[in-house]
């Protein structure tokens, strides 16, 4: 109904358009920030070229549609024309949304006390995540790979489901001299939230590796891959004396 108002009532002027663009983004945001979120997180403490990249390919994505209706107004005819499809296709998105929606009021259950338990395959003995921890690993010249994660991150469950749960990956983190570090940011917790400023990161997933030949510590893409995973692991090795 206010998109509505707003499209009859707000005017052709620029006033008008800009409201009616600024309500319209409005109602994307619950749809659009599970996958945004992540690229809004790392804008807020990237570059500003970067922040300005970012938020202007957004805006573009946002309003490309319009844009190429209005470069080629002849593609507005090729639309489909009104009719009872559009009652189909509005039951239908009802539908996606209400799941989406389910999706997100589980999120909220370990507020409440419930713990979900991961369908995943998951052999890798992961243990709390710390400075010490990392510390005391490198002591013992071992390589540390560390995962801080969250259920609500769908890119960590990308993370999980294309790389982490494969069966080399899991073979590498099992090897002797791996210490497998894990944070679960799903609950706040003072103590990620310090280990992930203390890098410049205010956003999961966060993957690091440290090791012999990566005393430093190495970051890994925020989308990983089974090649970066493996690769850095071997890299963290250092010579062997």
């Amino acid at each position: 109904a206010m998109t509505t108002t707003l499209a009859t009532h707000g005017g052709n002027g620029l006033s008008g358009h800009f409201w009616q663009g600024a309500f319209a983004t409005l109602l994307a945001t619950p749809c659009s920030a599970p996958f945004l979120g992540t690229a809004v997180a790392v804008a807020l403490t990237a570059s500003l070229p970067t922040l300005w990249g970012l938020f202007i390919a957004l805006g573009l994505g946002m309003s490309l549609p319009w844009l190429l209706v209005a470069l080629r107004p002849g593609l507005a005819l090729r639309l489909p024309r009104p009719g009872r499809w559009m009652n189909m296709l509005r039951r239908l998105l009802g539908v996606m949304m209400l799941g989406s929606a389910i999706w997100l009021a589980t999120l909220l259950l370990p507020h409440f006390g419930f713990v979900g338990q991961s369908t995943g395959k998951e052999s890798v003995n992961w243990q709390p995540l710390s400075e010490q921890a990392i510390e005391d690993a490198l002591a013992q010249h071992k390589r540390v790979f560390i995962d801080v994660t969250a259920d609500w991150c769908i890119t960590c469950k990308v993370n999980k489901f294309n790389v982490l749960h494969k069966d080399d990956v899991q073979a590498a983190l099992q090897q002797p001299d791996v210490v497998a570090l894990r944070g679960d940011w799903t609950l706040p917790s003072e103590a990620i939230t310090e280990f992930l400023k203390k890098r410049g990161q205010v956003a999961v997933p966060y993957n690091q590796i440290y090791g012999p030949g990566l005393p430093e510590g190495q970051v890994l893409p925020t989308l990983l891959t089974r090649d970066a995973v493996l690769q850095t692991l071997n890299d963290a090795k250092g010579v062997t004396p």
